[in-house]
């Protein structure tokens, strides 16, 4: 889903374009991934998806940067890569830098439980995950 919204933002040259971009052309795209129709596709279910890619955009753009990058200059432009990638995947023309570092912590959020789940089991450790106390 997330190339299919990169695509279609490359060629986005109006808002309604780019609303499209997430709207239709993502939400066709996740539609045919989980074998649905469009619409039976919510709100919630797009926005999570959306947010899913661009995390993996993010993500993959820093990653890829980081590992060759020498000093700050180099580690400052792996970001502005990253926060592009990200602001692309959404559907977005920018991103203010306190945005882009709240969903860059969001995503290492993630990925540290993701990694949680994928490491425990090997060592026959249940795990359990507290309830939130938040409403």
């Amino acid at each position: 889903m997330a190339s299919t919204v990169n695509a279609c933002m490359e060629s986005a040259t109006t808002a309604e374009t780019r609303t499209a971009c997430t709207t239709t052309a993502g939400k066709n795209a996740l539609a045919t991934s989980l074998g649905k129709d469009p619409s039976e596709i919510t709100g919630m279910e797009l926005n999570m998806a959306l947010k899913a890619g661009a995390e993996d955009a993010m993500a993959t753009a820093m990653g890829s940067c980081m590992g060759n990058a020498a000093d700050a200059t180099a580690i400052a432009s792996c970001e502005t890569n990253a926060k592009d990638a990200m602001t692309k995947s959404l559907g977005l023309t920018s991103m203010s830098p306190m945005m882009f570092k709240e969903r860059q912590k969001e995503a290492g959020k993630g990925k540290l439980a993701a990694t949680m789940v994928l490491t425990l089991p090997q060592h026959n450790t249940p795990c359990a995950v507290p309830e939130s106390s938040e409403s």
